[in-house]
């Protein structure tokens, strides 16, 4: 939150010391989708956008991908790469190649929100030929469903346990009782 009041306050400088001095240690999403934001806001514009925002989302994906509420920087990757401008056929089947690559690897990460990534990748293949999409989404399907068996497993830790509760020595309180009860 800290660094969005920085970023409202139009104080990018202090916005990118946080960023530079947080990013790595800090593995919570809405700090790397404020990241994003962040990013985008200051290099909108300029020559290699595109290229530089593409690496942006990739770093992020590196970095933050596999948590199971990373949905909004799977999607807002997809719809970046969808909205990239392409003037030749060739651009366009350049940006179809990069947002598959990008469905690919989304559909077969248990996050939260996968079966809407997923219906979104069946619209999508589905739109400019029916009988490739068929094709592609059967090769996917089963990875599909296994990260959506996954993601199942991996919400029902967090539904017994606070993981946001920071460790301290025990006090015998209820709350820490509660808190070893739920990762036994």
């Amino acid at each position: 939150e800290y660094v969005e009041y920085e970023m409202k306050r139009g104080d990018m400088e202090s916005a990118e010391r946080l960023f530079k001095r947080c990013l790595m240690e800090v593995r919570h999403v809405g700090l790397w989708k404020a990241y994003l934001a962040f990013f985008k806001q200051t290099q909108e514009g300029k020559a290699d956008f595109e290229a530089r925002m593409t690496e942006a989302y990739e770093f992020a994906l590196e970095h933050m991908g596999l948590d199971v509420h990373s949905t909004a920087i799977w999607t807002g990757y997809i719809g970046f790469l969808k909205k990239k401008p392409a003037a030749t056929t060739y651009e366009q089947s350049q940006r179809m190649d990069a947002v598959r690559k990008v469905y690919k690897r989304a559909v077969v990460t248990p996050v939260v929100g996968v079966e809407l990534i997923w219906k979104d990748c069946d619209s999508y293949e589905n739109s400019p030929n029916r009988m490739t999409a068929k094709k592609i989404l059967g090769e996917r399907s089963a990875a599909y469903m296994a990260a959506r068996g996954a993601l199942q497993s991996r919400t029902s830790l967090p539904d017994k346990v606070d993981v946001n509760l920071l460790a301290h020595p025990p006090t015998g309180h209820a709350r820490e009782r509660r808190q070893v009860l739920g990762w036994k």
